[in-house]
């Protein structure tokens, strides 16, 4: 999951990338800002003026609005888009060797029981990654809006979050697509319920870990206004007490106090 200030740094750099796309000239200004001059086609899609300052992090410079995940910008950014940018696909050829000591490589991360292997070889493979991205918004008295990212080996179905987390900064360039080599067999596709269910399956307890800090924080303030609310009737109580205790036994204002 992406820390806050990598977000806003993401989210900066995407803005600029999708304004300089729309034909607008833009700016980087301090701290964490972008200035923009829009012309009229993109002036109306987002709602901003000709000339105009957008920041993105904790400060903003000035007379700047701020963008984030929250609130309507991503709606904004999404209509601007339209069908743009809803896919794409990268080929990584990476340059690895073979480990030394293979056997033993897999004896730490293959576990049998009641059984053993031997290895018998090791040789370059290819395999293809189905990588989604999912926004999700958190509502209470504010909102808050998180991508979380999902991705599959289609070769074995396996969930590898730490090999995606890894290829991040590849997924984000820009350079031309490279064509599938000659050589691979990558898996076909799999069909739309074999991916539905998948997903069904893990993309709830990853959505758990990205909203934790939202929910631990609502649950702090439920907290703090539920001890608020049992101190006021607890002071009525005392306060009812108090006066109950000075008067006789039979007087009706005091069976009122009780």
């Amino acid at each position: 999951m992406l820390r806050e200030g990598q977000q806003e740094s993401r989210l900066q750099s995407f803005v600029a990338d999708l304004l300089r796309h729309e034909d607008a000239l833009v700016e980087p200004i301090e701290p964490e800002g972008l200035e923009v001059l829009a012309p009229v086609g993109l002036q109306r899609a987002l709602g901003v003026g000709e000339l105009s300052r957008l920041g993105f992090g904790g400060a903003l410079p000035p007379d700047a609005t701020r963008v984030g995940m929250e609130g309507d910008w991503l709606d904004r950014f999404g209509q601007l888009l339209g069908a743009r940018g809803r896919w794409t696909r990268r080929v990584l050829a990476a340059e690895t060797r073979m480990p030394s000591d293979p056997e033993r490589v897999l004896g730490h991360e293959l576990v049998l029981d009641n059984a053993t292997f031997r290895l018998l070889g090791v040789s370059p493979a290819w395999t293809r990654y189905l990588i989604m991205d999912f926004r999700a918004s958190a509502v209470s008295d504010d909102k808050r809006d998180f991508i979380t990212r999902l991705g599959m080996n289609l070769f074995t179905g396996a969930l590898p979050d730490a090999v995606i987390t890894a290829l991040d900064p590849f997924l984000d360039q820009t350079d031309e697509i490279v064509p599938v080599p000659p050589e691979a067999d990558p898996p076909a596709m799999w069909d739309h319920a074999r991916v539905v269910g998948l997903v069904g399956q893990a993309l709830p307890p990853r959505l758990d870990v990205a909203l934790d800090p939202f929910v631990r924080g609502l649950r702090r303030r439920l907290a703090r206004d539920q001890d608020r609310l049992h101190r006021y009737h607890n002071d009525l109580h005392h306060e009812a007490m108090n006066r109950a205790v000075v008067m006789p036994q039979d007087d009706p204002k005091r069976q009122r106090e009780e």
